[in-house]
């Protein structure tokens, strides 16, 4: 273990002054030397240093011995480089036993319904680091806070609302005046630990959740039924969809992020045919969920295992995700984007608990009042309290009690 060096000055006869460098224990350094400033008359000094070999005693006469002629002048510059000197070996011996210099953690911010990046404002995040949280917490209820369990999440320098935080993940709330284009997120904890990253913001960027919060597979969506007679009743997007008697039209109720602000150009493509949803915008009774509704046609029955996304502007698309519709039981997939953010950590399907939003309920037709607790966001089970409205016009979005 290192020492702080120690300069130690003495005034002897004949005014000699003598300079130690030593570890605080007397113990030889390498670097350890012996000055001596001897005065000849007014204007003329001797300097004498001595060198010891390496492990030997600082006095042990074994060292070197040098002597030279100083002015006063000389020695004024002589003195000063001296102290430079020891300053030098102070800081080469003294500073890295006693300075911890540590960088800032990065962090990857992706959607937390996709896994995949960009973002939009007023969206829901996922970040992904070390040491983002000293503790697991979830938000109790809206409004949403800016402070979870100490830690704190700024995006460009703005406050953000967070839904969950733990060591590795924190999901929170991209503010909604957030400017597009890249934007800083720092992530605080309250030991003080700090987390840099980027993430892209966009106009649209379509996000499917799924029943499983992998990103893939069934999405987190319902089905209205509405009969002949006017009666309706829901059932779960991810059993086999059945259009059952002749005149029955089957409605998807989708969750999803990054469509709000692009509701006429958005599209969903099932099995490569366009439809026209018959809404896209908020999620009643939901932050940062969006909400879209599309009228299944029953071209689609007997087909088997269907992949759909969402696309807005021709050019963006979402995460594939499936449905089923019974008969052939082969899948005809569109290919799958995987949900594993770049660059890595690779982001764990069902992180325990789970903040993302995943309204997967199956009401009955008389369950029409919602639950807007913000445990919604973190239940990966069906949620039967999840309800959208039963009324017989698709064409708006569910009608829920706060």
């Amino acid at each position: 273990m290192f020492h702080t060096p120690i300069v130690r000055a003495s005034i002897r006869i004949r005014r000699v002054w003598s300079l130690r460098v030593c570890d605080g224990l007397d113990t030889a350094l390498l670097s350890e030397f012996c000055l001596k400033f001897e005065r000849v008359n007014r204007m003329r000094w001797h300097l004498r240093w001595t060198v010891p070999p390496p492990g030997g005693p600082l006095h042990g006469g074994n060292g070197l011995s040098y002597s030279n002629s100083i002015n006063w002048l000389q020695k004024f510059k002589l003195t000063t480089l001296i102290t430079l000197l020891l300053i030098l070996i102070s800081m080469v011996f003294w500073l890295p036993a006693n300075w911890k210099v540590t960088g800032q953690n990065a962090v990857t911010t992706v959607s937390a319904a996709s896994y995949t990046a960009p973002l939009t404002p007023n969206g829901i995040a996922a970040a992904y680091g070390t040491n983002l949280s000293t503790d697991t917490a979830v938000a109790s209820g809206l409004p949403l806070p800016t402070s979870l369990a100490g830690t704190t999440v700024r995006v460009n320098g703005v406050l953000a609302e967070i839904f969950f935080v733990s060591s590795n993940q924190v999901n929170f709330l991209i503010p909604g005046n957030t400017s597009l284009g890249p934007a800083t997120v720092v992530i605080t904890a309250s030991n003080g630990i700090v987390s840099n990253g980027t993430v892209e913001i966009a106009i649209a960027a379509p996000s499917i959740f799924t029943a499983d919060a992998s990103g893939a597979g069934v999405p987190a969506a319902l089905i209205l039924r509405v009969k002949t007679d006017g009666s309706q009743s829901f059932e779960s997007a991810g059993n086999v969809i059945n259009f059952g008697s002749t005149g029955d039209r089957l409605f998807l109720i989708l969750y999803l992020c990054g469509v709000r602000n692009a509701p006429i150009s958005t599209r969903v493509v099932i099995d490569g045919m366009d439809l026209t949803p018959t809404f896209v915008g908020e999620a009643p009774g939901f932050v940062g969920l969006d909400q879209l509704n599309v009228e299944l046609l029953p071209v689609f029955s007997g087909r088997g295992l269907l992949g759909f996304r969402v696309r807005v502007e021709n050019t963006i698309f979402s995460n594939n995700v499936m449905l089923n519709f019974g008969g052939n039981p082969t899948p005809t997939p569109t290919p799958t984007p995987t949900p594993t953010p770049t660059p890595t950590p690779t982001p764990t399907p069902t992180p325990t608990p789970t903040p993302t939003p995943t309204p997967t309920p199956t009401p009955t037709p008389t369950d029409t009042d919602a639950d807007t607790d913000a445990d919604a966001y973190t239940d990966t089970d069906t949620d039967t309290n999840t309800d959208t409205d039963t009324d017989t016009d698709a064409n708006r979005p569910d009608d829920r009690d706060d």
